[in-house]
């Protein structure tokens, strides 16, 4: 875990915000931890500033199993809204605080760190992976990823055998009733119009679009593509209830024509029956919540392709996640959770036989 927290700090410390543009000192920071850990990497950069990375371990299958994650991050804001230092990291009660330590330099750590541990464990222990496992680290998703994932996609073939992406937009804990919801990203939409859009507010007039009967039949849909666990309906009823902010952030003006147009797969049923088991070894009350999010990440750019994309990096935080705002932190016990999580989850799909990727 020492590593992890210093690679954070260190990537934190890179000035790499959107309006600056530049990702080169972070992403060769990056890129030099893989090298001299075995790890097969490259730097691939662009006269614009913008400099990614990619690395691979070889499997059985060319089938990968993509981590992704960006490196540069939101503009550090005004600075007087700020409790610690924005682009300077620091340690304050068991937290790394600073610009990009959630979004996304603390998710770009633990991939890099699991990425290393899985080659020395394969080279240590003579094990061949089923499938082959592969890191993205990008430029440019703050400003459309347009000069990032797109690029890499088109100009480098990253997403070449790409049989599942684990990437940003899920992971964040929800608590209701005697559970734990950790939401699972299944897909994103940019629509204006969100029924979530003034939710929290006491007389918000779009938490009255839909009746009872009107959720129930939309739910109905969604779990019949496979996009949603059981416990969705009631959670969304009580939410909208009592007008709570997360109601109903899967739940969006028109979803039932949405839900016509989804093909939901069987690997994304797999999938997160995987990241439930793993999940319950360490928090054993915990159950998975599928979610449609608003905004849009570098996720579209590869779900575009039809890649099965999961937004996932589980949070031990319960509230301030700040990602784009002010006084940005992640806990060291949400760094131990997610590394944890996501190697049970990652021996899981590289070692089994049959996960029909």
């Amino acid at each position: 875990m020492d590593d992890i927290i210093k690679w954070i700090m260190d990537m934190v410390n890179y000035n790499s915000t959107a309006d600056t543009g530049n990702t080169v000192d972070c992403a060769e920071y990056a890129y030099h931890i893989l090298k001299d850990h075995g790890v097969n990497a490259e730097l691939i950069s662009y006269p614009d500033g913008n400099c990614m990375v990619t690395a691979f371990i070889k499997g059985r299958s060319p089938k990968r199993i993509v981590f992704h994650a960006h490196i540069d991050t939101a503009p550090y804001g005004n600075e007087a809204e700020w409790r610690f230092s924005p682009y300077k990291a620091s340690l304050k009660k068991n937290c790394i605080c600073g610009r990009g330590t959630t979004d996304c330099k603390g998710q770009a750590a633990v991939w890099i760190r699991l990425m290393c541990d899985k080659a020395k464990e394969a080279a240590d222990n003579n094990m061949e992976m089923n499938y082959s496992l592969m890191l993205i680290l990008t430029a440019d998703e703050e400003n459309g990823g347009t000069c990032g994932i797109k690029r890499l996609i088109e100009e480098h073939n990253a997403a070449k055998d790409a049989a599942l992406v684990i990437g940003e937009g899920g992971g964040f804990p929800v608590p209701f009733k005697n559970k734990l919801l950790y939401t699972v990203q299944t897909e994103e939409r940019t629509d204006e119009k969100l029924l979530c859009e003034e939710a929290s507010a006491a007389n918000s007039e779009n938490t009255e679009k839909y009746t009872d009967k009107d959720i129930e039949r939309i739910i109905k849909k969604g779990i019949a593509k496979g996009y949603y666990s059981e416990l969705l309906p009631e959670y969304i009823k009580n939410c909208c209830k009592e007008k709570r902010r997360l109601d109903v952030e899967a739940l969006y003006e028109g979803m039932e024509t949405f839900f016509d147009t989804v093909k939901a797969s069987s690997a994304d049923k797999y999938i997160i029956d995987v990241f439930q088991k793993a999940l319950r070894q360490f928090i054993p009350d915990a159950d998975i919540l599928p979610v449609i999010t608003p905004g849009c990440s570098d996720n579209r750019y590869l779900r575009s392709l039809g890649i099965p994309v999961v937004g996932f990096f589980p949070f031990d935080e319960r509230n301030g996640i700040h990602m784009h705002a002010a006084n940005e932190y992640i806990s060291i016990k949400t760094l131990e959770l997610a590394y944890n999580v996501m190697s049970e989850v990652i021996d899981r799909l590289i070692y089994e036989e049959d996960i029909n990727l």
